[in-house]
């Protein structure tokens, strides 16, 4: 995460889609900072007809803020999955980001995380899937509670505070978590009590309704089987508490002294998950879970000068000894 101080001085891009979440997160930042500090950057996926009226709408939106505007289009046809649009979308980010020695900012709230925790564990990702939205050099202020608890707190006159001035305490009151922290949490819900009181117009994406996307079956049933406040905190903190293991485990993974070959007796007598998690470090987290349970096995069980045949035709020679990645 970075320091207030960071976030305070560094130029910010804000990626805006033109759907709610993005629009309300740029009115956000244009109360908070200077115009001149802020980048909006819109990726057009040409996924849907009428793509090119969503990047028109944030460029003018853009325009009317004076910020700067910058874009960037896929080819029709050529992102086929949420992945691969999501690759291509941060790419783009990445870029403009190292062009112009900025944070990204992206508009996720606790309802993308709890979408995001269920789609990993629905594929089977493991403890790790819990540990979602983890990108470095992407800020997400929607699910920080240090930027939420000091733009909603530490306003010197709360009666001017944005946050407060169009919503009712009652209302403003519901997203706090009952709990000794008092945990902002901004949901969906939020959003679009926040929409309405401040006038924000959007796009609608006609994508959002479509079932066939596993994203949107299960926020059709979220709708209707909805989370509590609570129960969305747990698992935020859950979240929370998944990112700063994995980072934990990997900082100590990097100050391991490797070398091409790799001891196979390092692995006999690990427990199968911490196994995963080294491997899954050696291989810089290229491998999937099938190729990982298929290598862990050929380590402890194979012969001396056998292969291992992962996908994309990977091969892993696995000695008397010790075991040489591609």
């Amino acid at each position: 995460m970075n320091s207030s101080k960071n976030l305070a001085t560094a130029p910010k891009i804000l990626a805006i889609s033109g759907g709610i979440d993005s629009m309300v997160m740029l009115d956000i930042f244009v109360k908070l900072y200077p115009a001149e500090d802020l980048i909006v950057a819109h990726f057009n996926h040409n996924i849907r007809p009428d793509s090119n009226l969503d990047q028109f709408f944030v460029q003018q939106k853009a325009s009317n803020y004076g910020i700067k505007f910058f874009s960037a289009s896929a080819n029709p046809g050529q992102l086929k999955s949420e992945a691969s649009a999501r690759s291509a979308r941060y790419n783009f980010l990445e870029k403009l980001a190292i062009t112009h020695r900025a944070q990204i900012f992206t508009a996720q709230h606790v309802d993308d995380l709890v979408e995001s925790i269920i789609i990993n564990l629905i594929r089977g990702t493991g403890w790790r899937g819990l540990a979602v939205m983890n990108r470095k050099n992407v800020f997400r202020p929607f699910l920080d509670q240090d930027f939420l608890q000091n733009i909603f707190f530490q306003t010197k006159n709360l009666q001017n505070n944005f946050f407060l001035k169009k919503i009712s305490k009652k209302n403003f009151a519901n997203y706090f978590s009952k709990n000794k922290k008092s945990q902002i949490i901004i949901d969906k819900k939020w959003i679009f009590t926040y929409a309405a009181a401040h006038n924000i117009t959007w796009r609608e994406d006609s994508t959002n309704s479509e079932n066939i996307f596993l994203r949107n079956y299960i926020r059709e049933l979220l709708i209707i089987n909805p989370l509590s406040i609570n129960q969305k905190t747990k698992l935020l903190n859950l979240s929370q508490n998944q990112k700063n293991i994995a980072a934990h485990i990997d900082q100590i993974f990097s100050s391991l002294k490797l070398d091409q070959n790799i001891k196979r007796a390092q692995f006999i007598d690990l427990s199968d998950g911490v196994a995963y998690e080294f491997l899954r470090f050696l291989c810089k987290s290229q491998l999937s879970g099938s190729d990982l349970v298929k290598l862990l096995a050929a380590i402890r069980t194979y012969a001396p000068n056998k292969t291992v045949n992962l996908t994309k035709n990977r091969l892993v020679k696995i000695h008397q000894n010790y075991f040489q990645l591609p």
